[in-house]
Parts: structure tokens; C-alpha cells; sequence
């Protein structure tokens, strides 16, 4: 079970996307978790810790290689995402496998 996931997320609307940048650019995010942390903004996310969303991202897409369920990663961002509403969670997820294991799509729940 996915026990890593910390806190990293508030829901809100509209983030820069300078902000992002900046973000960024403070933290050495690569181009590819910028493009994750841009995906959580297109779908509604304020991140305010990019890269613990980051890290918990990377986390989802091991638990996932390592056998886990899409259902089972869920439940453990539900878990610690309090504030998140079921389809934040998917969002997430989803957003997570799509940008650093999108294999993960076409493998067997």
C-alpha cells in the first residue's frame, strides 16, 4: 500500500502559469514535472507544494509498476487528501500516470 503520500495539494482556481515557472526555477522541477504540475492546473489544482505533488506522483506510478491498483493508489491519496473530492483524486492520478507512466493506462486493473 502507497504509505508515502504526503499532503501537497489545495484545491482552488487559477494559478499563474508564471507562478509555475517560478516555481519551477526554485525547486529545479524538469520539464516533465512542470508539465505535471501544468496538467493539475488545467484540471483545477492549486499545488502548493510542487514537489511533494511531484514526489507523490512518482510514488502513484511505482505503486502502480510494482502491481498496484489504480483503485488502491486512489484510496491512499483519498486518505491523506482529505479535502479532495473522488474526482480530484482520479484527476490526480490520472494526471500523474499520463504525464510519468502512461503505460500504466493499457495494464490490467
Amino acid at each position: 500500500m502507497l504509505t508515502r503520500i504526503a499532503s501537497s495539494i489545495v484545491i482552488a482556481t487559477g494559478m499563474a502559469t508564471g507562478a509555475l515557472a517560478a516555481a519551477g526555477a526554485a525547486n529545479a522541477l524538469s520539464a516533465q514535472d512542470v508539465l505535471f504540475l501544468n496538467d493539475l492546473r488545467d484540471v483545477g489544482f492549486t499545488v502548493e507544494y510542487p514537489a511533494q505533488a511531484v514526489t507523490n506522483a512518482k510514488l502513484i506510478c511505482g505503486e502502480l509498476a510494482g502491481g498496484g491498483t489504480f483503485s488502491s493508489v486512489e484510496s491512499a491519496l483519498a486518505s491523506v487528501e482529505t479535502a479532495l473530492t473522488a474526482t480530484d483524486v482520479v484527476d490526480f492520478v490520472n494526471s500523474a500516470v499520463f504525464v510519468y507512466c502512461p503505460e500504466q493506462f493499457a495494464a490490467p486493473e
